[in-house]
C-alpha cells in the first residue's frame, strides 16, 4: 500500500509541474493536496511551496478552506514571511464566506492586534460567529475575551 501512495505521490509531481493538477482538480480537491503537502506523510516529504501554489488556486476557484490555510500559513510563517496583515487579509476572505475557523482566527487577530489594530468588539463580533458554527475555540475565545473586559 505504501508504494502505491508513494506512486501516486510521485505521479501527482509530475503532473503539478507541468500545471495539469491545477487545471483538472475541483478546488475541494486542490484544496487537500495542499493539505498533504503541510505535512510529512501520505509517501512525501513537506512542500509548502506546493501547498501554498495550490491552496492559492484552490482560493481563486472561490475555497473558503484555502484562504483561511493561506491565512494560516501567514500568521504562522509557515512556508512564507510571517505576515499578520496578509493574514488578516486571507482570513477575512474566508470568514465572509461563513468560514468559521477563519472567523475565529480574525477574533484572535482583532483581540491581539495582530495585523489590525486592537477592537474588542471586532474580535467579539468574529468569535459569535464562528461560535454560532459550533467552533469550540471560538467558544473558549468567547470566555477569554469577557474575562479579559471584566478586569478592566
Amino acid at each position: 500500500m505504501r508504494q502505491l501512495v508513494i506512486f501516486v505521490a510521485d505521479l501527482v509531481d509530475r503532473l503539478f509541474s507541468e500545471n495539469i493538477v491545477m487545471k483538472v482538480l475541483s478546488h475541494r480537491q486542490l484544496n487537500y493536496l495542499g493539505a498533504c503537502y503541510m505535512t510529512e506523510d501520505r509517501g512525501r516529504m513537506k512542500d509548502t511551496a506546493k501547498a501554498e501554489r495550490l491552496f492559492r488556486v484552490a482560493a481563486e476557484k472561490g475555497n473558503k478552506w484555502a484562504m483561511s490555510n493561506i491565512g494560516t500559513m501567514y500568521y504562522t510563517g509557515n512556508g512564507v514571511q510571517r505576515d499578520y496583515t496578509e493574514a488578516v487579509t486571507w482570513y477575512m476572505k474566508a470568514a465572509e464566506k461563513g468560514n468559521h475557523k477563519a472567523q475565529n482566527s480574525l477574533g484572535v487577530c482583532y483581540s491581539k492586534g495582530y495585523g489590525v489594530y486592537r477592537d474588542w468588539d471586532q474580535a467579539e463580533y468574529w468569535f459569535q460567529l464562528a461560535a454560532a458554527q459550533g467552533d469550540e475555540k471560538a467558544k473558549g475565545n468567547l470566555l477569554k475575551l469577557a474575562r479579559k473586559r471584566s478586569k478592566l
